[in-house]
């Protein structure tokens, strides 16, 4: 595990705004997509447990905000029986400090779970001194009558998954919905990338973005970043926060972008019979 980067300077009660707008979020998105795709999700003690049938990945078939559960067992045993019903194939939970002495060993393996991989949690203050970064003039973006099945598709193309492939559909189920913002990214007229910004609380969470392969390189995460800031900030935003993997660009373009470390997460799954 590589070092930790320099922290950001959150308080409890920021800990808490982006716990409230994680459940929200992804609540909305799950339930949205549930007559489209069969996504679904449901609140178990104090954590979120949702599920995609049709994704084989637990960043998509998961408990989140499990640190939050007072009693960790049964958040785990109600939320994997809720996916297992709701026809997931595998089911995962985000393992944080706070929940490090309950992922023990026998525990793990007595619940067949498996790292399957490790997420970093980053934020930044917006409305303060630091100032936002500048929106690239190289490319356009569209953020107003975006069509679900381009975006669902540029998505895709972006994560290298089949154009038709349920994990874009997820994101495209909740373009209308309160709260959200959409963006497509055009280089010189063609689709290069897709995004979302979701505001609640005062909190801006940058949910997602994808480059398509083809034009990665020119500044399409950048761009998305910097709006997706300027957005939140005139949506009267006073926090903004993100997740990404160790493994791409994406921590070094949101440390460009003013943002400091959370907390890891490590992601354990296992599989649903």
């Amino acid at each position: 595990m590589m070092p930790d980067p320099p922290r950001a300077d959150l308080q409890p009660e920021d800990r808490n705004r982006m716990h409230h707008a994680d459940i929200a979020a992804y609540g909305a998105m799950y339930r949205a997509g549930g007559a489209t795709i069969g996504s679904g999700c449901a609140v178990v003690g104090g954590a979120l447990a949702m599920w995609n049938p049709g994704d084989e990945s637990a960043a998509y078939n998961c408990l989140i905000t499990f640190e939050a559960a007072p009693d960790p067992d049964r958040a785990w045993a109600a939320g994997e029986a809720a996916a297992r019903t709701g026809g997931a194939r595998v089911f995962g939970v985000g393992i944080t400090r706070e929940r490090r002495n309950w992922a023990t060993p026998n525990r793990l393996a007595a619940l067949g779970l498996t790292h399957e991989y490790e997420e970093l949690v980053w934020a930044r203050r917006l409305g303060g001194a630091e100032a936002l970064p500048a929106v690239p003039g190289a490319l356009a973006l569209q953020t107003g009558d975006i069509d679900p099945v381009r975006f669902a598709r540029v998505l895709n193309r972006g994560w290298e998954l089949p154009e038709n492939h349920g994990r874009g559909f997820l994101y495209a189920a909740t373009i209308g919905l309160p709260g959200w913002v959409h963006y497509l990214a055009l280089v010189d007229g063609a689709l290069a990338g897709g995004a979302t910004l979701f505001m609640h609380g005062g909190v801006a969470l940058c949910m997602v973005a994808a480059t398509d392969p083809a034009y990665r390189g020119r500044g399409v995460q950048t761009a998305f970043i910097a709006q997706r800031l300027a957005d939140a900030v005139a949506g009267g935003c006073s926090l903004a926060a993100t997740e990404t993997v160790q493994e791409n660009a994406s921590p070094r373009n949101f440390q460009r972008a003013g943002f400091r470390f959370v907390l890891r997460r490590d992601m354990y799954r296992t599989e649903l019979h």
